[in-house]
C-alpha cells in the first residue's frame, strides 16, 4: 500500500513539476492576435470635378471685323494695356451675343422657403431648450444665407457682359482695344463666361455644368461679341459636389490640399451648401495661377484628411474606463492600455501620436499622456476582459 502511495505522489510531483515548466515557458498562457506599431501616413482622397470661377473681365470690340492679338495667351499685363488691335470688316452672323443661362440658376424661391422653415425650427428648438438641435439648425441656415444675399434682391443670375473699351487708330482706322485692369490674359472664351462669376457662385447648379463649352480663338468678331478675358488670378474659387455622407471630413475654414490637373494647391474651405441630392463645397484657392486662367472645369483630389504617425486599425481601438486607446501585449505576456489620441480615420485606418501626447484637463492644466510607441504590439481584437486586475 505504501509502494503505491508513494507511485501515485512520484506521478503526482511529476506531473505538477511538468505544468509548472510549461507554464513558466508560456505553454499554458493565452494567446493573443497582434501587430506591430508602425510609421506611416494617412490620407483620404477623394476625386472629382471641381468649377474655377474667376474675377475677370470680358473685352469686346465696338465694331465688327479681323483680329490681330498684341498679346499672348497667358501674359500678364498692367491696366490700359492695348490687347487687340480689330482690323473693320462688316462680317455677317447669327451669332447670339447674349448668352442666358437660366437652367443654370437654383431654384431660389425653394431657398427662402428652407431658410424660413429652419428659422422656425430654430425658434420651436430654443423654446424646447434643445441646444443640440439648435445649433445644427443654425450651422445649415449659415449655409444658406450667403446664398440669399449673393442674389443682392434679384431673382436672376447676374451677368458679366463683354466691355467696349478701346481707342480708335486715325492712322489707319482700326479699333485698338485696351485692357481696363491689370491681370492675365485669356484668349479662350465661352458663352459660359458671362455666368460664371463670383456674383453668382452660391446660386449656380454645379451638377448641371457636364462641360464648358470653350470657342476657339477667335480670328473675327462681330460687335460688342467677347473675344478676351482679363483675369484677375489673386482670388480664385473652387466649387465641387460631393454626397451629404461625406460632409463631415470636411470642416469650415480649414486649409486642405487640392490637386488640380496635377499642380498641388492650397485651399480653404470657406461654405458647404446642402442642395436636395448632394453638397456643394466653396474653396478659396491660396495659390496665384498664372497658367489656369483658361480652365473651368477640370479633375481635382481633395484631400481633407491627412496625417503622419502611428498607424492602427480601428478595430483595435476600445474605451476603457471612458478612455479611447488600445491594448499593448508587454514581454512578460500581460496586458496593458494605452491611451490614444486620435489624428484622423480613413476607411477603418486611424492615424495616432507617437509616445506622448498632451490635453488640457477641465481645470485648463496641460496633461501629458504616454502612449503607444514604435514596435508596441498591439492587440488586433481587444477585449476588457485581458485588463482584468490590471
Amino acid at each position: 500500500m505504501n509502494k503505491l502511495f508513494k507511485l501515485f505522489f512520484l506521478i503526482g510531483f511529476t506531473i505538477l513539476l511538468i505544468m509548472i515548466v510549461f507554464n513558466y515557458l508560456g505553454f499554458f498562457s493565452t494567446t493573443y492576435d497582434t501587430y506591430e506599431a508602425e510609421i506611416g501616413e494617412l490620407k483620404y482622397e477623394m476625386d472629382g470635378k471641381g468649377y474655377l470661377m474667376y474675377d475677370e473681365q470680358i473685352l469686346a470690340s465696338p465694331y465688327s471685323g479681323d483680329v490681330i492679338f498684341l498679346v499672348n495667351n497667358n501674359q500678364r499685363v498692367p491696366g490700359k494695356t492695348p490687347i487687340a488691335r480689330i482690323k473693320r470688316r462688316n462680317i455677317s452672323s447669327d451669332r447670339k451675343i447674349d448668352f442666358d443661362g437660366k437652367d443654370l440658376l437654383i431654384d431660389v424661391n425653394k431657398i427662402k422657403n428652407n431658410i424660413k422653415t429652419i428659422e422656425n425650427q430654430i425658434a420651436f428648438f430654443r423654446k424646447e431648450k434643445d441646444v443640440e438641435a439648435e445649433e445644427k439648425a443654425k450651422d445649415i441656415l449659415d449655409n444658406l444665407y450667403p446664398v440669399l444675399a449673393s442674389l443682392n434682391e434679384r431673382e436672376d443670375l447676374y451677368y458679366n457682359r463683354p466691355l467696349v473699351n478701346y481707342e480708335r487708330d486715325d492712322s489707319t482706322g482700326d479699333i485698338i482695344v485696351y485692357s481696363k485692369r491689370s491681370g492675365i490674359v485669356s484668349l479662350n472664351v465661352s458663352p459660359y463666361d458671362q455666368v460664371f462669376t463670383p456674383k453668382n457662385m452660391y446660386i449656380l447648379k454645379y451638377d448641371e455644368l457636364k462641360e464648358y463649352k470653350k470657342e476657339p480663338v477667335k480670328r473675327e468678331v462681330v460687335s460688342n461679341e467677347g473675344f478676351v478675358r482679363i483675369v484677375n488670378n489673386s482670388q480664385v474659387f473652387l466649387f465641387t459636389n460631393i454626397d451629404k455622407k461625406d460632409t463631415v471630413i470636411f470642416n469650415k475654414n480649414k486649409r486642405i490640399d487640392i490637386i488640380i490637373n496635377d499642380t498641388l494647391v492650397r485651399a480653404i474651405l470657406v461654405n458647404k451648401i446642402t442642395n436636395s441630392d448632394n453638397v456643394t463645397l466653396q474653396f478659396l484657392l491660396m495659390n496665384d495661377f498664372d497658367k489656369m486662367s483658361d480652365e473651368k472645369i477640370v479633375d481635382i483630389k481633395m484631400i481633407p484628411a491627412k496625417a503622419k504617425g502611428i498607424i492602427i486599425d480601428e478595430d483595435s481601438i476600445i474605451d476603457y474606463k471612458g478612455n479611447e486607446g488600445v491594448e499593448v501585449l508587454k514581454k512578460d505576456n500581460t496586458v496593458v492600455f494605452k491611451r490614444i489620441n486620435r489624428l484622423t480615420t480613413v476607411k477603418g485606418k486611424v492615424c495616432i501620436s507617437v509616445d506622448t501626447f498632451s490635453y488640457l484637463n477641465k481645470d485648463k492644466n496641460i496633461v501629458s499622456i504616454r502612449t503607444v510607441k514604435l514596435y508596441d504590439d498591439i492587440i488586433k481584437k481587444p477585449k476588457e476582459e485581458y485588463l482584468i486586475g490590471k
